[in-house]
């Protein structure tokens, strides 16, 4: 490390309320919006975006986004366990497959014969004849889309 003093690892929660500190002791808080946030986000995704576009490392990347998002949870008074906890609460069971890149997500499908006028045409407009929307595989519909008008 030529010089350079080992750093010790942190644990997250330290981490967190230290960025927290940071952003306190910066008037980040009380004197930006979740607006001005929610852009500067989108500028670190961006710069995530280069990095992995170039191969290049993208740690720094990652912890300028979480960054950015612990401003936007502490603004709003949420942690972010309770805003990770909510996000794999929703994927813990959801279930689907890779296609050409992209995870697909399964939804129950309906059984043929319950398919109303309403449901074919909508499938017809979303799939076309292929299948697909602009190359990318959509394999589903949610059900409560077409509960809505019964």
């Amino acid at each position: 490390m030529h010089g350079a003093i080992a750093m010790e690892q942190l644990s997250l929660d330290s981490l967190i309320m230290l960025t927290e500190n940071w952003h306190e002791d910066r008037n980040l808080i009380d004197g930006a919006t979740d607006k001005d946030q929610v852009c500067k986000l989108i500028q670190e995704v961006g710069e995530l975006s280069d990095s992995v576009c170039k191969g290049q490392d993208i740690k720094d990347d990652i912890g300028d986004c979480m960054v950015v998002l612990i401003n936007i949870a502490k603004r709003n008074n949420v942690t972010m366990q309770e805003c990770l906890q909510v996000a794999y609460d929703d994927i813990e069971h959801r279930r689907g497959r890779m296609i050409d890149g992209i995870f697909v997500k399964e939804a129950k499908p309906l059984p043929r014969r319950e398919k109303n006028d309403k449901q074919l045409a909508h499938e017809e407009k979303i799939f076309g004849n292929d299948k697909s929307c602009g190359g990318v595989p959509t394999g589903w519909i949610p059900e409560e889309e077409f509960k809505k008008d019964e």
